[in-house]
C-alpha cells in the first residue's frame, strides 16, 4: 500500500476473508486487518481508473484502510490518524484533511449496523485523579510489556510454518491448545475483546490477569509460529490491559490506594499499543475512543503512551551507541 505498486485485490480480499475466518474460530489474533485490507482492495478498484498521481493513489489507499478500521470500531478520529501516522508516517495537512473525511463518512455509512455504539462499555465508577501520578509510573512498565511483546511476536514470524501441508494440522493443534487453556480461562480464545470487556465490566482476581498477561501474547505466538496469519493490535491491547490490571490489583491489595482497575487497564493498553504500533497519539486516541471514558482520562493515555515511546527510543539510541563505540 505504501510502496505506491499495483496492488494484488484478489489476494487481499481473499486474505482478508481468511483472517476472519481463524480469528472466528477462536485464533489469539486480531481481525482489525481484515476491514482494512477489504477497504483497501476497493479504494483501489474504485480508484485504479482515475487520473490520479501515485502519491495522491497512496494517500486513498492508506486512508480507505484508515476509514475501514474506524468504520468497524467506530472510531473516526483513531481511523484517521491510523492512515496518516501509522500508514503514512506524516502531519501533512492534505493526508489528515482526506484521512478525517474518509474516516468519519466510513463510520456514518456503518452506524446503521454499529449504531455508533462502543466497543467496550465504560463503567460508571467515581475515579481519583492520582490517575494521573500513575501514568508516569505505568510507563516503564508498558514499556518492558510492548517490548517483550514484539520480540515475542518477530521470533514467531521468523519461524512460522510455510510448508503448505503443515499449516492447517499446526493451525488445528494450535487451536487445540487456545480451546484447551480456556477451559480454565474462557476470555484466551479470539482477539482478545473478550478480555478488555471482563475488565471493564468487573474486576478480575490478581491470578487471573497474571495469567492472561502471559498466556495471551504466547498464544498469539504460537499461532502465528502454525503460520496462520491476522492482526496483533487487539492481542497488543488485551496484552496491555491485563499488566494495568496485574499492577493495579497489586498496589490495590498490598497499600492503601484505591486504584481504578478499568482506567489502569485502559492506560496499560495505550502503553503497550503506542510501543507495538510506534504510534503514541494514535495509541491514546484509539484506546480513549474505545471507550470514551471521562475526557480527562485521555491525557493519562497520552501521558503513559508518550512517556513509554520516548524511552523506547532513548534505549535504541543507547544500543545503537554502545555497538558503533564496540565496532
Amino acid at each position: 500500500m505504501t510502496r505506491r505498486e499495483q496492488m494484488g485485490r484478489l489476494p487481499l480480499i481473499t486474505d482478508a476473508a481468511l483472517q476472519i475466518f481463524v480469528v472466528g474460530s477462536g485464533a489469539s489474533l486480531g481481525r482489525e486487518g481484515a476491514p482494512r485490507q477489504f477497504a483497501a482492495a476497493l479504494g483501489d478498484f474504485g480508484t485504479s481508473r482515475w487520473c490520479l498521481t501515485a502519491q495522491d493513489r497512496q494517500i486513498l489507499l492508506a486512508c480507505a484502510a484508515g476509514a475501514g478500521l474506524g468504520a468497524v470500531y467506530s472510531v473516526p478520529v483513531g481511523g484517521a490518524l491510523f492512515a496518516a501516522r501509522v500508514l503514512l508516517g506524516t502531519w501533512q495537512p492534505r493526508v489528515l484533511g482526506t484521512a478525517l473525511i474518509t474516516s468519519a463518512l466510513a463510520v456514518a455509512v456503518a452506524a446503521p449496523v454499529t449504531h455508533d455504539a462502543t466497543q467496550l462499555v465504560w463503567p460508571d465508577r467515581r475515579l481519583s485523579y492520582l490517575m494521573a501520578a500513575s501514568a508516569l509510573a505505568l510507563s516503564p512498565v508498558a514499556l518492558g510489556v510492548g517490548l517483550a511483546f514484539n520480540r515475542l511476536m518477530a521470533l514467531a514470524h521468523r519461524a512460522a510454518v510455510t510448508t503448505s501441508w503443515r499449516l492447517i494440522p499446526e493451525i488445528a493443534a494450535a487451536g487445540l491448545v487456545t480451546g484447551m487453556c480456556s477451559l480454565w480461562w474462557p476470555g484466551l480464545p479470539g482477539n482478545g475483546k473478550s478480555i478488555l470487556t471482563v475488565i471493564l465490566s468487573g474486576e478480575p482476581t490478581l491470578a487471573a490477569a497474571a495469567v492472561i498477561l502471559v498466556l495471551k501474547p504466547l498464544l498469539t505466538a504460537v499461532f502465528l509460529r502454525a503460520g496462520a496469519v491476522g492482526g496483533m493490535l487487539t492481542p497488543a491491547l488485551a496484552t496491555g490491559a491485563a499488566m494495568g490490571s496485574v499492577v493495579t490489583l497489586t498496589i490495590n491489595a498490598w497499600t492503601d490506594m484505591t486504584l481504578s482497575v478499568p482506567a489502569v487497564a485502559l492506560m496499560g493498553a495505550a502503553g503497550v499499543v503506542a510501543i507495538t504500533q510506534r504510534a503514541p497519539l494514535w495509541a491514546a486516541v484509539f484506546v480513549w475512543e474505545l471507550a470514551r471514558p471521562p475526557w480527562w482520562l485521555f491525557l493519562t493515555f497520552l501521558v503513559v503512551a508518550v512517556v513509554a515511546h520516548r524511552l523506547s527510543i532513548l534505549i535504541t539510541r543507547r544500543r545503537n551507541q554502545l555497538a558503533a563505540d564496540v565496532a
